[in-house]
């Protein structure tokens, strides 16, 4: 007795799928294929990412995370598969954000025209508060030069999808807050706990300061994601200090006062405090071996 095997589309694996755009002929042939269904535009959003979609992976996180945040909240085992998600970083959430979220053709005309009109001005205004146009544009930088000079590494575009990754994840927890007129959101009102946000800012806002822990802070997990072997501390980003000095300093707290007195039409909107209460001093990250010697942070380990 013989049996007949049919095989199609959907039971070929996802690295076949994948590949199929190299076979491809024009871009005409692309779109046709992708808007045939969902199975086909997500595997091929996925292989043209690094080109199309860059800085990858954070483009294509940005554009699904609302889509994959509203797939686990209010439901514990979800959440717990994205709390494992975030804990292999910006990449395990990537994958989290494909397996449970999907883009249209239409959503990714969106993105394009996205790009221009907010991510990139965007990011030029973080590159002129924390990056190399506010290093390098500015004389006598550590001698008045700017108001608040700090040490900062910046990668400026991934700052700008840090921001826009958090707000698409927990944008829905802050509606709630805002319907319910500030006041707690009621227990019919599914909303991301404090935990899932520190999972995220830990592991997909990677930060040397994290490495150890912290008094009440348990270390990160370092089974894998950005703080797993054989990652030396001392390589980590800083990107956590990044955006406390990009929230902090006056041109965020001005272009965001900007906004709400346009909203508002009140003058007292408009203004900003001189300095924020409780800002710690300016950190200068350790320079040389010696500096690194007399570092050091609750359990922090760089064997």
């Amino acid at each position: 007795m013989s049996t007949t095997m049919t095989t199609t589309i959907y039971s070929l694996p996802n690295e076949i799928l994948a590949l199929l755009p190299a076979f491809l002929d024009n871009i005409e042939i692309l779109t046709i294929a992708s808007s045939s269904c969902r199975l086909l535009r997500a595997n091929f959003a996925a292989a043209s990412a690094p080109t199309f979609f860059s800085p990858h992976p954070y483009f294509l996180v940005a554009a699904t995370a609302r889509q994959a945040s509203e797939w686990a909240v209010g439901d514990a085992t979800r959440t717990a598969l994205l709390h494992e998600a975030l804990q292999g970083g910006i990449d395990g959430l990537y994958e989290f954000c494909l397996a449970h979220a999907g883009l249209t053709l239409a959503d990714i005309r969106r993105l394009h025209q996205a790009r221009f009109d907010i991510v990139n001005p965007l990011s030029d205004r973080i590159d002129k508060m924390a990056g190399q146009q506010w290093l390098r544009s500015t004389e006598n930088f550590w001698d008045g030069g700017v108001s608040e000079p700090n040490t900062l590494y910046t990668d400026a575009d991934r700052a700008t999808f840090q921001i826009i990754i958090y707000e698409e994840l927990f944008g829905r927890d802050m509606e709630a807050f805002l319907a319910a007129g500030g006041a707690r959101p009621s227990p019919s009102t599914p909303v991301h706990s404090i935990a899932t946000r520190l999972e995220y800012i830990k592991y997909c806002v990677p930060d040397f300061v994290c490495y150890g822990g912290h008094p009440g802070f348990e270390p990160p997990s370092r089974a894998r994601g950005p703080y797993a072997p054989p990652i030396d501390p001392r390589d980590l980003p800083m990107d956590q200090h990044v955006l406390h000095h990009i929230f902090v300093c006056r041109r965020w707290r001005r272009m965001w006062a900007g906004a709400m007195k346009m909203v508002s039409g009140d003058e007292a909107d408009g203004e900003i405090e001189p300095f924020l209460p409780h800002t710690p001093k300016t950190f200068r990250y350790p320079r040389d071996e010696a500096s690194w010697s007399r570092f050091s942070l609750p359990s922090f380990d760089r064997r």
